[in-house]
Formats: structure tokens, sequence, C-alpha cells
């Protein structure tokens, strides 16, 4: 019965993420994972539950060794990720996540939901993570406008940030983007019931929060113990960096309005 719940609340999560959101609401440890993907199959054949959920895309990009990543930091606040996704569509117009990531912890530092995919958005969430974790060695991102505009740029070297961009057309290189697939799994099919930007906020905000306090994969052999991103990111912060210069460089570019004759 438990199972069955997450499955209608989950309906595109694999046995793995089910099994991981199971011991997080449970005060006692949870069936093993494989006992969960047994419930899962007869939830499905006798209770109705969803069907194994298939990617949209027909062609899966080939696997990527590990060896070939640019970018994998070796401890805490070495290196942050970000980037932007498509989420939804209201009235005719995108919606797009914004998030910065924690390379080491897989932590996601801040993230907002945002009708507009420009460098404003882009300062406004990165000052949110600067103003509560300090600073990283370097920040990796794509080639987008946004990260190679002049100001993002200047920012950066202002704060000795190194700022890093992945190989173009290697989405794969940049380490948040396999976190987007936990959020397609996750939170897109309550991003697509959703009716008002508001809704979508919401959605956007408890994502984050299950993320951060769920196993993760990549911390499943860790000899502490520790298996979610909060867990193992803990009290650690980056370089500090005083509030009073994070308002003066950001408040030049980030904070600046557009005033027009409507």
């Amino acid at each position: 019965k438990e199972v069955l719940d997450l499955q209608h609340e989950y309906p595109r999560a694999g046995r793995g993420r089910l099994h991981g959101l199971l011991e997080q609401r449970r005060d006692e440890p949870p069936p093993a994972e494989r006992t969960v993907g047994r419930a899962m199959a007869i939830n499905r054949q006798l209770h109705g539950a969803p069907g194994p959920w298939k990617s949209a895309r027909e062609e899966k990009p080939a696997q990527v060794s590990l060896l070939h990543l640019p970018y994998r930091p070796d401890y805490p606040h070495q290196m942050w990720f970000t980037d932007l996704r498509y989420l939804v569509q209201l009235d005719g117009s995108w919606v797009y996540s914004i998030c910065v990531m924690e390379g080491y912890s897989r932590k996601m530092l801040a993230g907002m939901v945002s009708p507009h995919q420009d460098l404003t958005a882009v300062l406004q969430i990165l000052y949110a993570a600067l103003s509560e974790y300090g600073c990283p060695e370097a920040l990796v991102s794509d080639n987008g406008s946004e990260f190679t505009a002049h100001d993002y740029l200047a920012i950066l070297r202002d704060l000795d940030i190194q700022p890093l961009h992945i190989e173009k057309g290697k989405p794969w290189q940049n380490l948040i983007e396999a976190q987007f697939k936990v959020q397609l799994r996750l939170a897109d099919f309550k991003f697509e019931q959703a009716q008002t930007l508001g809704e979508v906020q919401n959605h956007h905000a408890g994502f984050l929060e299950t993320f951060n306090t769920t196993a993760h994969w990549a911390h499943r052999h860790r000899a502490d113990g520790d298996r979610t991103p909060v867990d193992v990111l803990g009290w650690l912060r980056g370089r500090r960096v005083e509030p009073k210069r994070l308002r003066e460089l950001f408040g030049r570019t980030g904070f600046l309005r557009t005033v027009n004759r409507y």
C-alpha cells in the first residue's frame, strides 16, 4: 500500500528512486529495493498502478564513461554546476527551472521557477546560493548567452571563481544534467498538472526538498553512511564573502529594472 501510494504520486519514478522515497518517509528501514520492485509490479497487475514510464525520446544517448567527464569534484565546494531547463508552458509561454548544485554532495543549493530565460534570473539564483553557502572554486555551465555574458563573467572574476564551460553539444559534461533527469521523473507529472505559475513554483520547491533529503545513487558506497545530499554536505561552506560585497557586485546588474512608457 505504501508503494502504491508513491506510485500514484510519482508515476514516472523507478524502483530505486521509490525505494529512496520510502526510506525517507518511514520510521523503520524499508524492504530491499528488489522487494519494492516486486511490489510495484504487483500493484501494476492488480491495483491499477501506473505502468513503467519511458522517455518520449526514442533514441537513448550513448553511455559515457566517467573517466571522460572533464569536471568531477573531489571535495565540497570545489565545483558548482548551474543550468536552466524548460519545464512547462503556461498560457503559451514557457517557464523555466534554474538551479545551482554543489557538485561533490549533489545538493541543490538554490533553485527557482522563472518565466524568463535571461541573465537577470541567472544572477538572482546565483546571488541566493552565494549568500547562503559562500564561494566555490569554479562554476560549471553550458555556453548559453546567460553564462557567457560580460556581467556574469565579471562577477565571477571579481569573486575569484573560475568560470568553466562544457563543450558544445555535450550536455552530459554538466553534472546538473543528470539531476534534471531526476526532476523529470519525480516532478514533471506535477508540473504538467499545474494551472498557475504559483503552483509550478510550489511543486518545484517541493522537488528540491525531496531531492536533497532522499538517498542519492552517487553516495551509495560511502563509508560514513551518509546517503543524502544534505547529509553529505552538512555544515560545510565555501570561501566566505562579505554580504556588502555581494550586494555591490550584483546590484549593478542583477536587480536593475527597465521602465518603459507602460
